[in-house]
């Protein structure tokens, strides 16, 4: 079974349980990840703006309940989601092919989702595509290098999740196979003709950016 499938197979709730865990550093890694996307939109968002959160899982950002149009390949997920009020359009497609008209999208979301897809130009040309003139895209994935502090937990986790207790998900690093960054994640923005307008990072564990479409 391929990462994919595996991750289609993860429980509804599975991102909305992260936040909550009883490792401390894994509750604060992903509350601390979840409110600064919150923080991005919020600061991005106009009212009437259409939202796309492309690989949106449980859409955990979205406590203010915003219009958001779900994309994710897991159903289970994104219907989790509706339920939840984060989400109010779903659609469920691969993120290299969004069911979505050609600059129909304000603000785009791809929180995490560069480090599991093997062409990365791909993706950013897709999310590219749905994004309106001077529209804005909040991006975030694992600062993933050698002196990061993100490395050596997600390692350990992986570890400890896949050969302790059995997890085949975890066993493949939950589908990783990109690692940036943040010159890297800006180079590669820029190669796609994105202007970065913010760019910031949570003690070395996720790099965030904000650009705008240019």
């Amino acid at each position: 079974m391929n990462d994919i499938e595996l991750y289609e197979k993860r429980q509804k709730d599975f991102h909305s349980r992260l936040a909550k865990s009883r490792n401390p550093v894994r509750s604060w890694f992903h509350r601390f990840r979840q409110c600064a996307v919150r923080e991005l939109v919020t600061e991005s968002y106009k009212r009437g703006d259409i939202i796309v959160d492309v690989g949106c899982g449980n859409c955990v950002w979205n406590t203010d309940k915003l219009p958001v149009v779900g994309v994710d390949v897991a159903q289970n997920l994104v219907e989790y989601a509706v339920k939840q009020g984060r989400v109010s359009s779903p659609v469920i497609c691969d993120i290299t092919r969004i069911a979505l008209r050609s600059e129909s999208a304000d603000i785009v979301i791809a929180a995490e989702i560069l480090e599991h897809i093997s062409d990365h130009d791909e993706a950013l040309a897709e999310l590219k595509r749905i994004l309106k003139k001077d529209g804005k895209l909040v991006l975030t994935v694992p600062y993933d290098t050698f002196f990061s502090a993100w490395k050596p937990l997600f390692w350990l986790h992986c570890l400890w999740q896949g050969w302790v207790f059995g997890d085949d998900y975890f066993k493949q690093r939950c589908g990783h196979v990109n690692h940036y960054s943040p010159k890297k994640i800006r180079e590669l923005l820029e190669k796609h003709d994105f202007f970065v307008l913010k760019q910031f990072t949570n003690f070395r564990f996720t790099i965030f950016s904000l650009a705008q479409k240019a």
